[in-house]
């Protein structure tokens, strides 16, 4: 989508960033927790107790943990990317603002 805003082509971007990184951690979390958690024991593979990994069963944590942590460490990247790019923060040259910021603005 081409467009003449470029906040509203940075917002385009980010909400594919969003979209991607979302389907990405929910399909993992769906295959990973139903086959680890359900399958596994299932078809035999699982052990009576379940494996603990940091105090968590594994589907748990290969599942559900780690996706949200990786999710989060993403999520903070593009945050911290994006933060120094953003043009919203420009001084406007409109009366009122200016008479809100001092008289040596006019």
């Amino acid at each position: 989508m081409k467009s003449s805003q470029p906040t509203l082509a940075r917002s385009h971007w980010e909400w594919k960033i969003c979209v991607a990184v979302w389907t990405l951690a929910a399909a993992w979390t769906l295959i990973v927790s139903w086959f680890l958690g359900y399958l596994g024991p299932a078809l035999g593979e699982g052990e009576a107790l379940p494996s603990i990994i940091l105090g968590m069963p594994a589907w748990v944590f290969w599942g559900i943990f780690c996706p949200w942590v990786a999710v989060t460490l993403v999520t903070m990247g593009l945050g911290l990317r994006m933060q120094d790019d953003d043009s919203t923060a420009q001084p406007s040259n409109s009366p009122s603002q200016n008479r809100a910021r001092g008289p040596e603005h006019v």
